[in-house]
């Protein structure tokens, strides 16, 4: 296969209104093309790599941002340029910066918070402010320090007022986010941010907060989580069981709202018994002052929860067997506290929480309790497709291959063709990926090809692509996996997917084939120009099974789909033919981060030339 320039034609769609940009190029063309008539490149210079006129059409993207109408993509091109421009001309990159927050707030102050409609989900949209801020942490701790205490003092002021679930801790969050993101790099920033949103109540972001952290530092996350125990030790009892499930490595947390709250943990994160021993500890502490206070018992609920003493009974009820088994000195103690508890409940208070055990009594069931459930209701006559889409969704990524065998005959008796479709691709969506994971490659690449949905399909067999490579003298059936998944979506209509889709194959094969890494990247420029907006930077695949009463929703993240990393991968190898398909996105903002990808590229990569020693 062949290198080659992007089919479009160059400049043809952007000559008129991009007059400053056709000089730089030309000039970058020029130049790389006289080296390469005049002078043998050497290994490094094989890209084409010049940084000054890398840093040249970085700055011009800068000085185009103007134009841009759309507020997050002007922002986003600033923060980029001025991330790319920080180790070259540090108050030009402030500037940019600067010019960004500004942006970003003025925006806020008009909008607020907004959101975007998903197949009728509320999808929240970032908070540009943050957004910048955390570029901003990467190079002035104290500034983003700064911006970020005065948005929280902000915050703090009208916190209790806010209705809108959904907004209640946005900042808080965004917060949360840069902090983890700081782990490595600044662990000082990290435990100040930390430190900052403790200052506020305890809240669900906590619960997904510790398992990323864990995912990044599980040194720091105990010791987070340890000095969350003591901070929040007096807090009410729905909120201290919050911190329920991290010593335990649970995916959900303790009590009757254990089905509303859930995360995914590290499969390197196990159980920590001696912070179990801490949790269980001053939980007991937490409840035994809680249901001596009478004006506890009586005092209101939360909007939309139930009483307090429903999460403490509802908590000690799931923990004694824990207790009795692992921790049997606590017991006597344990148990004399859960019969207090469990006489404070009202007849109201008890018929509630039966109430909502009771609706939740198939997420409480095992698989083979919902299985019986299902050959009853069949035999009935009364089998639903809602009933089977919820056994078919709900822990699929947990079942033995057995149980999924045992699955697949139930999906057939869908009614609705399209949730039938729609639950049939997520099977085996979900089942190759645990074929994968069980390194049942030949498996996995059968069940790939089940898959109908196109853009989930490439993602598995991305993911064996990857298992593949693990093996020793294995490039040869991984290039052969991602060429047929080429052809498959060559074929295909353009769609943001297939966009997508080819950005991953670009990026999968730069490992493997770069002539193949610039074929799929000069596709996946020319189905970009034929799309709509900027939806070719999302990373998340979603599907809805949608049922005539029901609806189940369920995404997917997509690794090696982001423009500008895609860029930087591929121009590692080739700085010309990449910044020449960068150069061809009719995008102003897919534009800039395509030229910023292949541009960083190349300063990275770029050798510092060596000064030869001064004769004495």
């Amino acid at each position: 296969m062949e290198l080659r320039r992007p089919k479009t034609v160059l400049f043809s769609n952007t000559m008129r209104t991009h007059t400053l940009f056709l000089p730089v190029v030309l000039l970058l063309s020029f130049v790389l093309n006289s080296a390469a008539q005049t002078v043998a490149p050497t290994k490094s210079e094989i890209s084409g790599c010049n940084v000054d006129l890398a840093r040249l059409a970085v700055a011009q993207r800068a000085d185009e941002s103007g134009t841009v109408s759309d507020t997050e993509e002007r922002v986003n091109i600033l923060t980029r340029v001025a991330d790319f421009e920080w180790r070259y001309d540090k108050q030009a990159a402030h500037d940019h910066l600067a010019e960004a927050y500004k942006v970003a707030a003025a925006r806020f102050h008009e909008k607020g918070f907004e959101n975007e409609n998903d197949q009728g989900i509320a999808i929240p949209k970032p908070d540009l402010r943050f957004r910048v801020i955390e570029a901003i942490t990467k190079k002035d701790t104290a500034w983003a320090k700064k911006l970020i205490d005065e948005i929280l003092a902000e915050y703090e002021k009208d916190a209790e007022d806010k209705t809108d679930d959904r907004d209640k801790a946005r900042e808080l969050s965004a917060t949360l986010s840069i902090a983890i993101s700081t782990i490595k790099s600044d662990p000082a920033l990290s435990w100040y941010l930390f430190r900052r949103v403790m200052a506020g109540r305890l809240d669900s972001h906590w619960l997904f907060t510790l398992y990323e952290v864990a995912a990044s530092d599980p040194r720091f996350a105990d010791q987070l989580y340890s000095e969350l125990l003591t901070r929040y030790r007096s807090e009410k009892p729905r909120r201290f069981l919050f911190l329920s499930a991290y010593p335990f490595a649970s995916n959900r947390i303790v009590g009757i709202d254990k089905f509303q709250f859930g995360s995914s943990v590290p499969a390197t994160l196990g159980p920590n018994p001696a912070l179990q021993t801490r949790f269980l500890t001053t939980l007991m502490q937490n409840f035994s002052a809680f249901v001596v206070d009478p004006t506890n018992l009586t005092a209101p609920a939360e909007p939309h929860r139930l009483g307090e003493p429903a999460y403490v009974v509802s908590a000690l009820n799931e923990l004694q067997p824990i207790v009795a088994e692992r921790f049997p000195s606590l017991l006597p103690q344990f148990t004399e506290l859960s019969t207090i508890a469990n006489s404070t409940l009202n007849d109201n208070l008890r018929q509630s929480m039966d109430d909502k055990n009771e609706r939740e009594a198939g997420f409480r069931s095992s698989f083979e309790t919902r299985i019986k459930e299902l050959e009853q209701a069949d035999e009935e006559g009364k089998l639903t497709d809602e009933m089977i889409v919820s056994v078919a969704t709900w822990g699929l990524d947990s079942l033995s291959e057995d149980q999924m065998k045992r699955l697949l005959p139930w999906i057939e008796k869908i009614d609705d063709k399209d949730a039938k479709e729609a639950t049939t691709n997520f099977f085996w969506f979900m089942r190759t990926k645990r074929a994968v994971r069980d390194d049942q490659l030949d498996d996995a690449e059968a069940f790939a090809a089940k898959v109908k949905r196109i853009d989930f399909r490439i993602v598995v067999l991305f993911e064996l692509a990857e298992a593949r490579t693990k093996v020793i003298n294995s490039s040869a059936a991984a290039l052969g996996i991602l060429s047929d998944a080429a052809k498959q979506v060559r074929s295909a209509p353009d769609s943001v997917p297939k966009a997508r889709v080819l950005l991953g194959l670009a990026s999968k094969y730069e490992k493997i084939n770069h002539a193949a890494a610039i074929d799929a990247l000069s596709d996946a420029v020319n189905v970009i120009n034929h799309l709509q907006g900027t939806e070719v930077l999302q990373t998340t695949i979603r599907q809805m099974i949608k049922t005539r009463r029901s609806l189940f929703y369920y995404s997917v993240e997509v690794p090696y789909y982001g423009l500008e990393e895609t860029f930087k991968i591929v121009g590692k190898n080739d700085l010309d033919l990449t910044i020449a398909n960068a150069t061809t996105l009719t995008n102003k903002y897919l534009r800039t981060l395509a030229v910023i990808g292949a541009a960083q590229s190349c300063v990275d990569n770029k050798k510092p030339s060596k000064k030869k020693p001064q004769k004495r």
